[in-house]
């Protein structure tokens, strides 16, 4: 009798199989491979984006002679700047705000320039010196720019890539150019 050599009909289907199996988890790591990288690249996008938009606002904050009037999601005030050229000092109002889903810094917070958009949340949190408003209240032009000590500034944005997901960060701005100096600039409560 003439031994034939070959592959069964049961063993070649069970090689495809397996062969489709190991394929199919193959496909599913690549897939969330794809997927965490496109979600950790949108995540150090909203990072940075919120990271230049707390930057921009603190140096914007750093230059305040006075306020004129502020809320928890809107500031307005004037910067006090020497300029180089005239050698004169010279006044601006701006505003930082919240507008829609956008922040808008500009000479009002409607006519502004977009700071950053797909804002989710916006607040601003005034401390005073004596802690008498403790990061809530608003800011009045009444109120001495002297007796300033920190503004707080939270940021919500929202993810365009997965609905209803958020990336918040918040800091502090210690209130420098105040005609105050040292230790006393600090409020008494520290449970921001």
């Amino acid at each position: 009798m003439k031994k034939e050599s070959g592959f069964t009909l049961i063993e070649i289907i069970i090689t495809l199989i397996l062969l489709g199996i190991m394929g199919a988890i193959g496909a599913m790591l690549i897939v969330q491979g794809a997927q965490s990288y496109i979600t950790a690249k949108t995540s150090n996008e909203l990072s940075q984006k919120a990271q230049l938009a707390l930057n921009r606002m603190i140096l914007e904050f750093e230059d305040i002679s006075t306020i004129s009037s502020a809320n928890a999601n809107s500031v307005c005030y004037t910067l006090r700047y020497y300029d180089v050229n005239t050698g004169s000092t010279n006044d601006i109002n701006r505003c930082v705000g919240l507008d829609g889903s956008q922040i808008n810094i500009g000479p009002t917070v409607a006519t502004g320039s977009v700071l950053v958009d797909n804002v989710g949340a916006f607040q601003l949190n005034y401390y005073r010196i004596d802690d008498s408003l403790a990061g809530n209240g608003t800011w009045t032009a009444a109120n001495l720019i002297r007796d300033l000590a920190i503004i707080k500034i939270t940021l919500t944005l929202n993810r365009t890539d997965v609905a209803g997901e958020t990336y918040t960060c918040s800091t502090f701005y210690n209130v420098r150019r105040n005609g105050i100096i040292g230790r006393d600039s600090m409020p008494l409560n520290w449970n921001m």
